[in-house]
């Protein structure tokens, strides 16, 4: 009670002083700070406006969340469905056994690689062939000698002819070139040079087809070419054949050295040749009894 009574005297004694009114500065004071507090406070529209962009920016973002979600879930689910379509495959794994048999196949198969490459085959001549033959499990390759009816129709016999010829005619000088068209055929092209010029004058073929060789050439102006067929044949002369034609009836490659051949066309027995036949034959032959004759020497490649 006595603090309660103190301070009613405290009010008492003191109210006088509510009637005292402040001095013209207090209140400009007073008026200053109250200034420069609603200066520093903000302006009370901004409030709404932060907001309103809180909520929008949440917007936003939730919709950004919500349209990746579903792409996402997408391709998850796609990569799960072809997981699960991949076949199952069950393999079995190589034994010890399995694995030993495998090393030893690899260890094998160099050894008798090693073995060819310190035995190579030697290349054999036209007469040879190289054929595989076994030995129990064992291949290996080796030289034949070729049977004399293989050997007849071999077309490397011929092989001798691969190259450049030359020879001299009455129309002019004339030149051959013999090479290997394929493994079937050789292709031989016969030239006449006169005058600084080069004039084709026939093609020529030494041909396998089927089980024979032939010798293919034209008889005539009209390039029309007649299949000869080798019937005779030994080291140094080989005799082509068709008794169809009027003129030649026999084709005759002569081999006279390693440098130098001829080919002589003829009948089997004499006979005159028509003046077509002699102007299309005396272009590049030397006409005699019989028929016709070229001579023929290797060009010096060197």
């Amino acid at each position: 009670m006595k603090r309660q009574k103190d301070i009613f005297d405290l009010f008492r004694d003191n109210s006088h002083k509510l009637e005292e009114r402040p001095s013209s500065q207090a209140w400009r004071k007073l008026e200053q700070r109250l200034e420069e507090r609603h200066r520093r406070r903000r302006p009370f529209f901004f409030r709404p406006l932060s907001m309103a962009a809180a909520v929008a920016m949440l917007v936003v973002l939730v919709s950004l969340i919500s349209l990746l979600s579903p792409q996402e879930s997408n391709k998850e689910l796609a990569k799960a469905d072809r997981i699960n379509r991949l076949p199952e495959v069950i393999e079995d794994l190589p034994t010890y056994t399995d694995a030993i048999d495998g090393v030893q196949q690899v260890v094998e198969f160099q050894r008798k690689h090693r073995s060819r490459l310190a035995n190579p085959v030697a290349e054999g001549d036209y007469s040879k062939r190289l054929v595989v033959h076994r030995d129990g499990s064992n291949p290996a390759s080796r030289l034949e000698d070729l049977s004399e009816a293989e050997q007849q129709f071999n077309i490397w016999q011929f092989r001798w002819l691969l190259g450049q010829w030359e020879g001299q005619a009455a129309a002019g000088q004339q030149m051959e070139s013999w090479q290997q068209k394929d493994r079937f055929t050789l292709e031989g092209q016969a030239y006449l040079q006169r005058d600084g010029e080069q004039f084709l004058l026939e093609n020529m073929y030494i041909k396998k087809i089927g089980p024979d060789l032939f010798y293919l050439l034209a008889i005539d102006s009209s390039g029309r070419q007649v299949q000869y067929k080798l019937t005779a044949q030994d080291t140094q002369l080989s005799i082509f054949e068709n008794n169809s034609v009027d003129f030649p009836q026999q084709v005759l490659i002569k081999r006279r050295s390693a440098n130098a051949y001829s080919t002589i066309l003829q009948n089997a027995s004499p006979s005159k040749l028509s003046k077509p036949q002699l102007d299309f034959w005396s272009k590049r032959n030397d006409i005699r009894a019989q028929g016709a004759e070229r001579a023929l020497s290797r060009v010096n490649e060197n």
